[in-house]
C-alpha cells in the first residue's frame, strides 16, 4: 500500500526558501516520532525503505529535503547551499523541522536519524540544540579526514574565482574519487560504494534528484560542518543526556571501513555520554538502510528505539 505522505512547509533560516517538509502516518497509535535528515545529493522520500519499516512499527516518519535539495531547492539551484552561513542554515532548518513535529504531535518523543551529511547536520545541530531531539541515531558519519583543509582552502579559492555557483567536479574528484577503489573489480559502477544491492542502487544511477553535483559554494558548506564536528573539541559541547546511536557499514569509505566511525564514538563515550552504542554492519557500505542487512538494521532501530521510549 503506497505511504499517505502529507507535506507542509516552513521558513528557511536563509530567509530567501521555504522548506518542502512531510510526514508520514501510521496505521494505529503512534509510539513516537522518526524524523529523517537526508545526505548529500538526495532528498526525503528517497529513503522509501526505511520509511515503510518504520511506519509500520508505529512511527510518524516525517523530514525536509535541505537548502538546494529535491523540493526545498529551486530551479537550477540543486547542489547549491550559501558559504557564509550555510551549515548553520542546514542545522537551523533542520531542528526548526524537529520542533514542527513536536508541536505537532505533543507528548511523543522524537528520534533524529542524520545520515551521511544528514548526520554531520545533526552533530553540528546536536551543539547548537542540545536536548531538542530525544533520541539521536548518526548513519554513515565520519571521522577527522587528513585532507579537509586543504579541500576547505580550494573551495575558498574557487568562490573568490566567482565559481560559487558553479559545479565542482574538482571538488566532487578530492571528496569521492577513490571511494570505488575496493569495488571497482568486481562492480563497476561510479556508485558501487553506496550500496551492494544492485537493484536499490538503480535510482542513484537513474533518478535526476540523485547525485547530482554540488557547487564550490556547496562543498565549502560540507567540508564546514565535517570540519566543526570532527574538531577534538565537538564531543565536550554535545548533551552528554541524550542517547545517541551510530551505525555503519564496515565496507564503508565515508567512514573509513569502521575507522572513523570507531574514532567518533570513543571521542563521544571520552567525553562522557552515558547512553551510547556502536552497530556495525558487516557486508554493508555507505546505506546500510539501503542494503544487503537492511532488515537486521531495521530491527536494531525498533530495538534500540523501544528500549528508550
Amino acid at each position: 500500500m503506497q505511504p499517505d505522505i502529507q507535506s507542509f512547509s516552513l521558513p528557511s533560516a536563509d530567509g530567501e526558501h521555504r522548506l518542502a517538509c512531510y510526514y508520514i502516518l501510521p496505521q494505529g497509535e503512534i509510539r513516537g516520532i522518526f524524523q529523517i535528515c537526508h545526505g548529500m545529493s538526495e532528498y526525503f522520500l528517497n529513503y522509501g525503505n526505511l520509511i515503510d519499516a518504520m511506519t509500520e512499527k508505529g512511527f510518524v516518519v516525517a523530514g525536509h529535503d535541505h537548502l538546494g535539495h529535491g523540493r526545498t531547492a529551486k530551479e537550477g539551484e540543486h547542489g547549491h547551499i550559501p558559504d557564509e552561513k550555510g551549515a548553520f542554515y542546514l542545522a537551523e532548518d533542520t531542528f526548526s523541522v524537529t520542533r514542527e513535529l513536536k508541536r505537532r504531535f505533543p507528548g511523543k518523543k522524537l528520534i533524529l536519524f542524520g545520515h551521511s551529511m544528514g548526520s554531520f547536520i545533526t552533530r553540528y545541530g546536536m551543539t547548537l540544540y542540545p536536548g531538542v531531539s530525544d533520541l539521536i541515531i548518526l548513519s554513515g558519519t565520519g571521522g577527522t579526514n587528513p585532507l579537509l583543509p586543504l579541500a576547505k582552502k580550494i573551495a575558498k579559492t574557487g568562490i573568490r574565482m566567482g565559481k560559487s555557483k558553479e559545479p565542482a567536479k574538482t571538488l566532487d574528484a578530492i571528496a569521492f574519487g577513490n571511494f570505488n577503489n575496493r569495488f571497482k573489480r568486481k562492480d563497476p559502477s561510479k556508485k558501487a560504494w553506496i550500496t551492494g544491492c544492485l537493484h536499490l542502487r538503480k535510482s542513484y544511477e537513474t533518478d535526476p534528484k540523485i547525485g547530482f553535483l554540488f557547487t564550490w559554494s556547496g562543498f565549502y558548506v560540507l567540508f564546514e560542518l565535517m570540519r566543526l564536528v570532527t574538531s577534538a573539541k565537538w564531543p565536550q559541547t554535545v548533551c552528554k543526556e541524550t542517547p545517541v546511536l551510530l551505525v555503519a557499514g564496515r565496507q564503508d569509505p565515508v567512514g573509513n571501513y569502521g575507522k572513523g566511525v570507531s574514532q567518533t564514538y570513543h571521542r563521544l563515550k571520552k567525553a562522557g555520554l552515558k547512553d551510547l552504542e556502536l552497530i556495525f554492519y558487516e557486508s554493508c557500505r555507505h546505506e546500510p538502510h539501503n542494503d544487503l542487512e537492511m532488515k537486521q538494521e531495521q530491527e536494531d532501530l525498533e530495538n534500540w528505539i523501544s528500549k528508550r521510549l
